[in-house]
């Protein structure tokens, strides 16, 4: 059986443990097995397959530090941003040859993570080249329930800046997107107007023969004729944001 070393938490440790024990609580609150139970402690050590109840509790509790596996493991599972927890571990994973690396087992797969960044209000210059940066592991339930049951080779993840957008996507969220050039209903899509890219709501008026480009800052929406769609030069569409709030 593996061993964890015990040792005086970091105060940037201990507050780690302490966002993800409350991301977990929310969860609870918020979700319930196929038997209509709440999750336990047990189950996310079953699911992760990082050790015993008694290990995930002492993450939970802050008795020992999260690492690369156990943060994303566990953040995986429940829903949340590993960023949002741990900013520190997820700043140093670039450093480690596994870079991000959950659970191995049938049941995670990968989506690439890219060097963009979507900004909400006038856009964020784009990289001259299109990298992947590393690789995020999420179950397959996840895939599922939250990103449409889509093939994670659809799947790309960019990283949302900026305010305008607030309330749907937040300033560090990591955005879940399907790359397309085409505009399949209203939703939030990356576009690439002037080599800046940003991440709007897009709206059709057929009435109207209009695309309005939209933002939740109250600020007034662009508007592009339906023939003139190519000029917003869509590049994804939003599937989902992965973020964590405090209330």
């Amino acid at each position: 059986m593996a061993t964890v070393e015990k040792r005086e938490l970091t105060p940037e440790e201990r507050s780690a443990a302490e966002r993800l024990k409350f991301a977990w609580t929310k969860f609870k609150e918020n979700n319930r097995d196929s038997g209509g139970k709440p999750y336990t402690q047990e189950w996310v050590a079953t699911e992760t397959q990082l050790g015993s109840q008694s290990l995930i509790g002492q993450y939970l509790n802050g008795i020992i530090p999260l690492n690369v596996k156990a943060l994303m493991s566990i953040s995986n599972l429940i829903g949340v941003s590993p960023y949002d927890i741990s900013k520190e571990i997820m700043e140093h994973i670039g450093d480690t040859p596994a870079r991000i690396v959950a659970a191995k087992n049938d049941n995670y797969v990968r989506i690439e993570r890219l060097n963009v960044v979507a900004q909400g209000g006038y856009g964020s210059v784009a990289p001259e080249e299109i990298e992947v940066v590393d690789r995020l592991e999420v179950t397959r339930e996840f895939v599922r329930d939250k990103l449409q049951g889509l093939s994670p080779d659809q799947l790309k993840i960019i990283t949302a800046k900026g305010h305008s957008m607030r309330g749907q996507v937040e300033d560090g969220d990591l955005l879940f997107v399907q790359p397309t050039n085409v505009f399949t209903q209203d939703g939030l899509y990356v576009i690439s107007v002037s080599g800046l890219v940003r991440v709007k709501r897009l709206r059709l008026s057929l009435k109207e023969k209009l695309v309005f480009v939209e933002s939740n800052d109250g600020s007034a929406p662009e508007t592009f004729r339906t023939e003139e769609l190519e000029g917003l030069n869509i590049q994804a569409k939003v599937i989902a944001a992965w973020n964590l709030r405090y209330f």
